[in-house]
């Protein structure tokens, strides 16, 4: 059996980094031979990975967190249908949590055998301001307008914490700066106008590590799961947010949720916009998101 691995080194702080000896040895124990290619800088697979070499691959290991994930599903070439081995190492690993995987049950690994799980992609179209641009992105688990967008983009810039914690601290910090959007969401069965906090799209039932944003979301029913925070205050989304912990936070009334195959925002005022934890754009604004007919497929364990 052969595999390539590919490698962010910065995922998780460092993380990555610091288990690939024990990943590469455990494979080697497993009877897998095994290349390694690292990202050398952002979105380098955006660009790379159509041009890999997969001849004779079984599979393809990542290790490494969503964003590194959502690199890679970003260069995905239809010619690739081999599977992908996550090995989640990242910040938040929400990818991860959706496949029930972790580091620690590959390591634990003693028969390996390839047990297939599809996984939806979702397809995000928007327009970054101020030039305008009409930009095109893939993701996987989370797309999030306003202030969880705001929540990514700080949490991307702390370089020590890692997991839950590090998205509680961003979320504190970003209340700080708590901002107020207002404009229209069409989807499939309707429409919804007004004041919103946050709008995000789920692919997985949580999103930041752990947060439970979207808990009906699942990952090949060809649905996307959204969850609409009406207009709050710095008291009501503390109130909220740790409801958000555990699911709870949809039957608040301030929270809409839908579940959709298409959705597109239009805003007064340009939002923040992430996808996968990666900060995409301080000023965004016409955001669709649809099903890309391609599914992603998973390696479990």
């Amino acid at each position: 059996m052969k595999t390539v691995l590919l490698v962010n080194p910065v995922s998780g702080k460092g993380y990555t980094k610091k288990i690939l000896p024990e990943i590469e040895n455990k494979l080697s124990a497993l009877g897998i031979n095994h290349s390694v290619v690292f990202s050398e800088k952002p979105k380098h697979f955006f660009h790379e990975f159509p041009k890999l070499d997969l001849a004779e691959t079984d599979f393809i290991t990542v290790v490494g967190g969503d964003g590194f994930m959502n690199e890679i599903v970003n260069g995905f070439s239809e010619r690739a249908k081999i599977p992908f081995l996550l090995i989640p190492a990242g910040s938040g690993n929400d990818i991860g949590r959706s496949l029930d995987i972790s580091v620690r049950k590959f390591l634990e690994i003693s028969d390996f055998k390839i047990f297939r799980k599809p996984f939806d992609i979702l397809e995000l179209t928007y327009n970054s301001f101020p030039d305008g641009s009409l930009i095109k992105r893939k993701f996987l688990s989370s797309c999030g307008a306003g202030f969880d967008a705001e929540v990514s983009k700080l949490s991307s810039e702390n370089k020590v914490l890692r997991g839950l914690i590090l998205y509680l601290y961003s979320t504190l910090k970003a209340l700080l700066k708590l901002k107020q959007y207002r404009g229209k969401v069409l989807y499939g069965e309707g429409e919804i106008t007004g004041d919103f906090t946050l709008i995000t799209t789920g692919n997985t039932s949580t999103a930041g590590g752990g947060f439970k944003l979207t808990p009906h979301a699942v990952i090949d029913d060809g649905l996307a799961d959204v969850m609409i925070a009406g207009k709050c205050s710095r008291a009501k989304l503390l109130q909220i947010l740790p409801l958000a912990i555990i699911g709870k936070h949809i039957h608040r009334p301030e929270v809409t949720y839908i579940r959709t195959q298409f959705l597109k925002l239009s805003t007064e005022n340009n939002v923040p916009l992430h996808s996968d934890g990666e900060f995409l754009s301080p000023s965004a604004n016409n955001i669709e998101i649809h099903l890309f007919p391609e599914k992603i497929t998973f390696i479990v364990y």
